[in-house]
């Protein structure tokens, strides 16, 4: 049976993902987390046990519900829950249903969470219709301002899923639209109220096979991933769904960015627009580095081969480009590639062999790279974002980007790498 615990409260704990728009629509798979791809599903264990053996992310998994035995079985001996509701099953009599009501409600109203639940409060959906309001107004004032930073599209979790599917934006008419948010609104030319309200009612994102069958659509509304600040919280959009960010949670990941290192070199500017390649062969020439730009390398027990880095200097610095202007999507690739090529740098012999053949015999670390394992504490693993800010690289980051590259930050500091982050100017 289901019990309503008092009245739906203004915020609700919840937590939200997007992949990215365009990209191959392969269906769902056992999670749903905060990365470049949406994932989709449930987790069982086969016996009891705690919350850590589901080996969730805290910081990037979605609970979206939860079923699990009863600490308390004076009250019921299984319990589920979800955002706005409580599922209970208690062996009662229906003269004792008041009873358990009234125990329902008294431990709804401690309103606190078991500690092993705690980090759901990160994120809590909103459905103040007021503060939803005022956050889809100032969302409309800063693309009436062309300020983009932290406004990108992505394309929620859509029902009717199919392999060999593409997302694509249609306006009301049917022409297709790129999925960059400044080109959608340079291709609509409209005012931001029509613009916002088209978004939710008219333009849409349709799910098309390769033989172009419409299989499903959303609104362009419900593809907007924005973040706003109003008066000192943060405000996430995503999926059509505003969520609030526990400004603790904040705080902890804007101080893991500020305490990442700058990486300080003579890098050459940045046109805005300009492909990465051509930026990494410009700067391999002005940093004297070695260009590893797809030069990848194909392992035994890997599903596709793994980029070592895109430059490396003779100071033994692995330096992993990507444009700032890229969704989050590309962003997590990112941070998730200095990882992998990390630990395969550090634990394979064949990579390290196969990586100093790509350098060649006459390269300063050739003989370094073959030996024995590398010694983590004279390498650096540096990530440089174009046309981000050099001063400043990771303030323009969108939130959970921000998050991705702490998780990572963290991995690569505990195996003693020293890591590194540069903005390049753009020119």
């Amino acid at each position: 049976m289901t019990f309503s615990a008092g009245s739906e409260p203004a915020v609700q704990t919840g937590r939200s993902c997007s992949f990215v728009l365009a990209a191959p629509w392969k269906g769902p798979s056992p999670f749903r987390t905060i990365e470049e791809r949406t994932r989709i599903g449930r987790i069982q264990l086969s016996e009891a046990g705690r919350v850590a053996a589901f080996r969730v992310d805290t910081d990037t998994d979605l609970l979206r519900g939860v079923e699990a035995a009863s600490n308390d079985l004076s009250v019921c001996e299984r319990v589920g829950g979800k955002w706005s509701s409580v599922t209970v099953a208690a062996r009662v009599d229906i003269d004792q249903l008041p009873d358990l009501g009234r125990k329902l409600l008294r431990v709804y109203a401690k309103q606190t969470l078991p500690s092993d639940f705690r980090w759901i409060e990160n994120v809590q959906k909103v459905t103040a219709e007021d503060l939803v309001e005022r956050l889809d107004k100032e969302l409309g004032a800063q693309l009436d301002a062309r300020d983009l930073t932290s406004i990108r599209l992505a394309v929620p979790e859509m029902m009717g899923l199919a392999t060999d599917c593409e997302a694509r934006i249609f306006s009301a008419e049917g022409a297709p639209c790129e999925s960059d948010i400044a080109a959608y609104l340079d291709g609509r030319k409209r005012t931001v109220s029509d613009t916002l309200e088209a978004a939710k009612h008219s333009h849409k994102v349709v799910l098309v096979t390769l033989n172009g069958e419409e299989k499903d659509s959303v609104s362009v509304y419900r593809c907007i991933v924005a973040e706003i600040e109003l008066k000192g919280t943060l405000y996430l959009l995503a999926d059509g769904e505003w969520f609030k960010l526990d400004r603790d949670f904040v705080e902890d990941v804007n101080k893991a960015m500020r305490s990442i290192k700058p990486l300080r070199l003579p890098f050459p500017a940045w046109t805005k627009g300009q492909a990465e390649g051509q930026w990494n062969e410009a700067a391999a020439k002005s940093l004297s580095a070695f260009l590893l730009d797809k030069k990848t390398l194909m392992m035994s027990g890997r599903y596709t081969a793994i980029e070592p880095a895109d430059l490396l200097s003779d100071s033994r610095v692995f330096m992993h480009v990507k444009r700032r202007d890229k969704s989050s999507g590309g962003l997590s690739h990112l941070f998730a590639q200095g990882r992998v090529a990390t630990e395969m740098f550090a634990a394979e012999k064949s990579f390290r062999d196969k990586l100093s053949g790509k350098l060649g015999k006459r390269h300063a670390l050739y003989q370094e790279i073959r030996g024995g394992p590398p010694d983590p504490t004279k390498w650096t693993i540096a990530y440089v974002l174009l046309g981000a800010d050099p001063t400043s690289p990771t303030d323009s980051l969108p939130f959970f980007s921000k998050v991705n590259l702490r998780k990572h930050v963290q991995s690569l500091e505990m195996m003693q790498y020293k890591v590194r982050i540069a903005g390049v100017a753009t020119a």
